[in-house]
């Protein structure tokens, strides 16, 4: 386990797969941005179960201990520097019933992780709830392929 601090080893992060967060505020590893350790290992997440009165009222939550901050790989000294620092980035964590439960959570997410590779981390959903895609930015329109356009005023959509 890396050590408090900045981590050493080789970042890849990708600003396109980053939460989004306050200017300046620190953010968690998206799924698939890793650091390559310099024993050859990899990092990239390392969960905290925590019931801390400044994060989602005390309920139990499962935040991270690494983070990037000001650009670089970085891991909390303690669990009240976590929990600033999950407070800080403005994301949402989602909660658990009781301690146990976040625990089984969290070990759940570990078992996932054994036997992946940096580059299939992604195949593993973030600790923080996954923001919702901005309506305003459309994916390209494949050529030839005319684009959706919404019903009619007063014309039901189509049920999915």
């Amino acid at each position: 386990m890396p050590a408090p601090g900045w981590l050493p080893g080789v970042p890849h992060l990708n600003p396109k797969l980053a939460p989004k967060v306050p200017a300046g505020a620190p953010r968690p590893f998206a799924p698939g941005e890793f650091v390559r350790n310099p024993d050859g290992g990899w990092s990239s997440e390392e969960s905290l179960t925590v019931a801390h009165p400044d994060l989602n009222g005390g309920k139990a939550t499962n935040i991270p201990s690494l983070w990037i901050v000001d650009g670089k790989p970085y891991r909390a000294k303690d669990e009240d520097e976590a929990v600033a620092l999950a407070a800080k980035s403005s994301l949402s964590w989602p909660t658990f019933g009781s301690i146990e439960e976040a625990d089984k959570a969290a070990t759940d997410r570990e078992t996932k992780w054994q036997g992946l590779a940096p580059e299939q981390a992604s195949s593993v959903p973030p600790l923080y709830v996954p923001q919702a895609p901005d309506p305003a930015i459309r994916p390209p329109q494949p050529a030839g392929i005319p684009p959706i356009q919404p019903p009619p005023p007063g014309v039901p959509p189509l049920a999915q």
